[in-house]
Order: structure tokens, then sequence, then C-alpha cells
């Protein structure tokens, strides 16, 4: 199944990446500061959800293809419920990294298509102590930029499917400021 939709991201990914190489354009930058909420779906525990301040740094070799690290910090504690037991989790942090795939449709919207690989840490405590756990694993998205009259200023908001460890998957909605270099 993880191999099923990677897969298919790549399909998607690769007409946008040959077809960037034939119309290359100046490479540019870009930095984003941001808010992401990542819904965690872990085998033997209710689903539970963490907040995320995120940063992420893109590179465009040309309108079509380009690459972003992501890093992010959790704010705030989530309750969940485990084997009968209650206790909080709280997301330390997340990094990614990915090849982008973008689609122009106007001078102002840009779509695009990601996949990576991607590495999270959460600290769960509880009745019988605390301690963090890690997850990691291929990532895919899909999302949509906007800069008002095609300008350097913009927002960006995307969608992200986290193939973790098994038994663990985690789906992240993200809303960020774009800032073009």
């Amino acid at each position: 199944m993880k191999l099923t939709i990677i897969a298919a991201a790549l399909a998607v990914a690769a007409p946008l990446a040959v077809a960037g190489v034939a119309q290359a354009d100046a490479p540019s930058g870009t930095l984003e500061v941001g808010y992401t909420r990542a819904d965690f779906k872990v085998t033997g525990a209710n689903d539970f959800g963490v907040n995320t301040v995120e940063l992420r740094g893109g590179y465009q070799l040309n309108k079509n293809v380009g690459a972003e690290m992501e890093g992010g910090f959790g704010v705030g504690d989530t309750n969940i419920t485990a084997g009968g037991n209650s206790g909080s989790v709280r997301q330390d942090w997340q990094v990614a990294i990915y090849g982008v795939g973008y689609l122009p449709v106007s001078k102002d919207v840009d779509l695009l298509a990601r996949v990576g690989y991607g590495r999270t840490q959460l600290n769960i405590s509880g009745p019988g102590g605390s301690g963090a756990g890690q997850g990691n694993g291929a990532t895919a998205g899909v999302g949509m930029r906007f800069f008002p009259g095609a300008g350097k200023n913009g927002f960006r908001i995307d969608y992200t499917h986290y193939f973790y460890n098994a038994g663990t998957t985690v789906d992240a909605f993200g809303a960020t400021y774009v800032r073009k270099f």
C-alpha cells in the first residue's frame, strides 16, 4: 500500500520535473513559517493530534522542479488514552526533506506535489512515567501557493501524509507565510 501511494505521487511529480527541465527559469529560494496540525492514527491507542510551528526552506531550480527542507516544534499537550491509561503527548520536533514538483496555473498561483522522508519525536507522559518515541518514513503531499500580484510575499496551504512505522500514519494540514528570494 505504501509503495503504491509513493509510486502514484512520483507519477504525478515526474511529468512536472521533465517539463521543468525543458523550460528552465532562474533558480529561486523561499522561506516559510506557519502552523501545521498533524493527526496521528496509532494501532492500540486513540487517535490524537498535535500542533506544530513549522519552518521551511525551499530551492526552486526552475518553475517546475525544486526541493525543500522543513522542521517544526510542537506547541501544547494533547490528552490521550492507550490500553486503559490516560496521559498526554507533545510533539518535541519534526523534520523532513522533499523533492517538489510545481505546476504554475497563473502568475499568482502554483499547485505543488511533494515526495520525501520525515521523522517526528513525541514526548509521552502518564501515570507510569514519561518517555520519548520517534516515528519515521516516507511522506507525500499536495498543496497550493498564492502570491498576490505575482509578488514575493504569499501564503501556502498543504496536506501531507506520513507513512510512519508499522501501525502509525499521520495526516497533516498546514498553512504558512511564504517569502520568495
